[in-house]
């Protein structure tokens, strides 16, 4: 699935690899829960659209097709 958490920095890497809609719901992150939610895209190269929510504030390091962006949890 791609997710590499690191609870004591608060932040995950997800490398986002597949193309359909897909994410996770109540995913364990230290003392927090986190939902990770991508839309479908059309190819590799195209940004992911990627919405979290969590407990607390968490960064989310997103790579896909060599490229890298970075977001913020929404808090609950």
């Amino acid at each position: 699935f791609g997710i590499r958490p690191y609870a004591k920095e608060k932040k995950i890497i997800w490398d986002v690899r597949l193309l359909e809609k897909h994410g996770i719901s109540n995913y364990p992150l230290g003392e927090n829960t986190l939902d990770l939610l991508c839309e479908e895209r059309k190819s590799q190269d195209d940004e992911p659209m990627v919405v979290a929510y969590c407990n607390e504030p968490i960064e989310i390091e997103i790579q896909y097709g060599g490229k890298i962006k970075t977001i913020k949890a929404i808090k609950r």
